[in-house]
């Protein structure tokens, strides 16, 4: 959502964003994915 717009403005944030949104993904999963990516 957000991430798409940031992504677009600035590549380096982009990569920022993926790694954030894979902690949260593992919050939310409870999957080492995050950990491991």
């Amino acid at each position: 959502m957000h991430e798409a717009q940031v992504e677009t403005n600035n590549p380096g944030i982009a990569a920022t964003t993926e790694r954030f949104a894979g902690m949260m993904s593992e919050m939310e999963e409870k999957t080492p994915a995050a950990d491991t990516a």
